[in-house]
């Protein structure tokens, strides 16, 4: 997956994330954590296919017309209406900047291993893919390929965030140290002993912001 990221890096300036809810919340609220809001990196993400807004596609594709961008469309089937609208939308740009040849080694299907309409695509275009694990739900994915892949190709450390993964798992081991699973007490606690049916959790650092989503 490294060497995929790497060669794709070298030649895009804009990576196109293709993807709705976990497909790519999970890439987003990382690599805005970790990079911030206006990285000055070479490699700019810009996410869609999460919205069927024509003014956002307009723009976008406007931006698109002086940069050299690649593509990695992240779906499980490949039959979700916004990101499939929104793939077909960039991947017809891509093949009219740099033609169909060149435009299939800058687009990466992360999707299931055997089966699916974006499967089926990836295999018969010939894109590079990655799979999507069958046992592992979408906005806890980030440190799969749905997530680990863009951040690659956006230049993020992925060495450090494994580590960084071991560590904390390592450090919650102990029920009494995690905080994850006191929260969860509590929670449960004040919803069936004292009646407090609802929450609401609220972000105020915008790095943050797609984390609460």
């Amino acid at each position: 997956m490294k060497s995929v990221a790497s060669k794709l890096r070298e030649k895009i300036e804009v990576l196109i994330v293709v993807g709705i809810g976990g497909s790519y919340l999970g890439a987003r609220a990382a690599e805005e954590m970790i990079r911030g809001l206006y990285a000055n990196d070479k490699v700019e993400l810009i996410y869609v296919g999460n919205t069927i807004s024509s003014t956002y596609t307009s723009q976008v594709k406007e931006y698109l017309s002086k940069k050299e961008f690649g593509i990695v469309n992240i779906s499980k089937s490949g039959t979700t209406t916004e990101p499939g609208i929104a793939f077909r939308v960039f991947k017809e740009l891509l093949e009219q900047k740099v033609g169909k040849e060149e435009a299939v080694s800058r687009i990466v299907a992360v999707t299931d291993k055997a089966k699916g309409a974006l499967k089926t695509l990836a295999d018969n275009e010939g894109y590079e893919t990655f799979v999507i694990p069958d046992d592992i739900g979408g906005r806890y994915s980030v440190l799969t390929p749905v997530g680990i892949f863009p951040l690659l190709v956006a230049g993020v450390d992925v060495d450090a965030m494994f580590n960084g993964a071991k560590k904390a798992r390592k450090d919650t081991t102990d029920l009494e140290n995690n905080e994850a699973y006191k929260y969860a007490v509590a929670r449960y606690l004040l919803n069936t002993k004292h009646g407090y049916k609802s929450e609401t959790l609220v972000s105020y650092e915008l790095q943050m912001q797609m984390f609460t989503e």
